[in-house]
């Protein structure tokens, strides 16, 4: 309450059961200006406050309005499910749990039903049936059972898509919506269970039905990605081989890569580790390999398996092959007769093959093109060599013959990391090279020997690096 008057003011407040602020029950220790009421006993309880201006000994009191207060009971609800089956038969396999109900799959399956009470009157209930894998929602989380499961009756669907090793457990949430606001509650089933033991026990209330359906085969996985046929180059970096299938049951796949020689999965050899959806092929040989996946269904013991079509995968050997004119020897060199040569080499070069010993001569004058990449490379595409794990070098001898490279502004030079190179009787021409003219990175090259044997390389004038 509100009060003023000129003197201190005392506070009584009192309680009545009927709308009155008279005859009412003086509330031991509420003296101040402020009260609140107990919620502790149900029902309706009317309060109001005197007002004593002690400074008066005449006309000095005044009572306030009544303030009506209403305990209701606790309105959330108490929930069982009524319908719990009956013990499961020792039939042989593993059930998770004891009670409950076991299905063939299409079977008609009884009614789930849950009762509901509460002690605040004039409420309204309703209902979600959910799904989980033990025998409390809130030990592993819970799914919803969409469409029918929004009364008090759930039918558990018996298709053999529901079908797994384990089967599921179905509780309902109950709530009970009174005077705007929402109490839920989970049915019991009146049963509890412990998980651990122990110090690190802890007891459970058995909030779901246990339902079960069993099959008589596993369905057969139809495949949905297949595998695809792919070239590469010794010590390339393959995509990844990928499978996927589908199955009509909750079984669950498991998968194991093979390969052959011949295109056929007769003496095909299982690849050790080689157990998921996705397989890298080894690409450090030259050669053609088939690759297939197996993948297995595997559900209440029965197994179905399916064989993916075959991945041909060719790994090439690094050679220069015809990309080339000549042979490679100091009488009959590579000939480098456009930028695409070198574009060549840079790639062979990246692949492996460092042309060490190999003797190549420059047969024309040549411009790099735009974004260039200098020939030798690392692996990785860092500049940590790793004392030579990480490189690939080239380790050439070319003989410019007189001729010029030109490099466009801004453009790298020719070459990038060599290891034993050679090069003479060359010009370099480039407005401005974005690094040493001739080659890229010596720094830090941490290998013992020659990097490179430079005789008679010329910077044109108007070159700046």
């Amino acid at each position: 309450v509100v009060a003023s008057a000129n003197g201190e003011l005392a506070y009584q407040w009192y309680s009545n059961t009927t709308d009155s602020n008279d005859g009412g029950t003086p509330i031991e220790g509420a003296t101040e200006a402020t009260y609140t009421p107990s919620s502790d006993t149900t029902g309706t309880i009317y309060y109001y406050c005197i007002i004593t201006n002690t400074g008066k000994t005449e006309n000095n009191t005044t009572v306030s309005n009544t303030a009506r207060v209403t305990v209701d009971p606790d309105p959330t609800p108490l929930a069982k499910i009524t319908t719990l089956g009956e013990k499961i038969p020792d039939d042989g396999y593993a059930y998770p749990w004891d009670t409950g109900y076991i299905y063939e799959v299409g079977a008609e399956a009884e009614t789930l039903h849950v009762t509901a009470e509460t002690a605040a009157e004039g409420g309204e209930y309703s209902y979600q049936w959910c799904w989980f894998r033990v025998p409390n929602h809130s030990v592993k989380g819970y799914g919803y059972s969409n469409g029918q499961g929004i009364t008090a009756d759930y039918v558990p669907k018996t298709s053999l898509v529901n079908a797994d090793d384990t089967g599921l457990f179905y509780g309902c949430q109950v709530t009970y919506t009174f005077k705007g606001r929402k109490y839920t509650s989970w049915a019991t089933t009146g049963r509890t269970y412990t998980v651990g033991e122990g110090e690190n026990a802890k007891t459970y209330d058995v909030d779901g039905v246990y339902v079960f359906l069993k099959v008589n085969a596993a369905d057969m996985p139809e495949f949905t990605t297949q595998p695809k046929d792919n070239t590469y180059i010794v010590g390339d970096k393959a995509t990844n081989l990928q499978v996927s299938a589908t199955k009509a049951d909750g079984g669950k796949f498991t998968w194991q890569w093979f390969k052959n020689e011949t295109e056929t999965t007769e003496g095909g050899t299982a690849i050790e580790g080689a157990v998921s959806a996705r397989y890298a092929p080894d690409t450090n040989e030259a050669g053609t390999t088939y690759y297939y996946c197996v993948v297995t269904n595997t559900i209440q013991g029965y197994t179905a398996s399916a064989t993916s079509d075959f991945a041909e995968i060719v790994v090439e050997s690094v050679e220069v092959g015809d990309k080339l004119q000549g042979s490679g020897t100091e009488e009959n060199p590579y000939q480098i007769i456009d930028a695409q040569d070198y574009q060549d080499v840079a790639d062979l070069v990246a692949h492996g093959l460092s042309f060490e010993e190999n003797y190549l001569k420059q047969m024309n004058d040549i411009t790099l093109p735009s974004g260039w990449k200098p020939i030798g490379i690392t692996k990785d595409g860092t500049n940590n060599i790793q004392n030579g794990a990480n490189l690939l070098a080239f380790s050439g001898i070319l003989d410019g013959n007189g001729k010029t490279v030109t490099v466009p502004a801004g453009g790298k030079p020719l070459l990038g990391y060599v290891k034993g190179a050679e090069v003479r009787n060359l010009n370099i021409y480039g407005e401005k090279i974005n690094g040493y003219g001739l080659v890229n990175n010596l720094e830090g090259v941490g290998l013992s020997g020659s990097s490179i044997v430079i005789d008679n390389v010329t910077l044109k004038s108007g070159s700046s690096t």
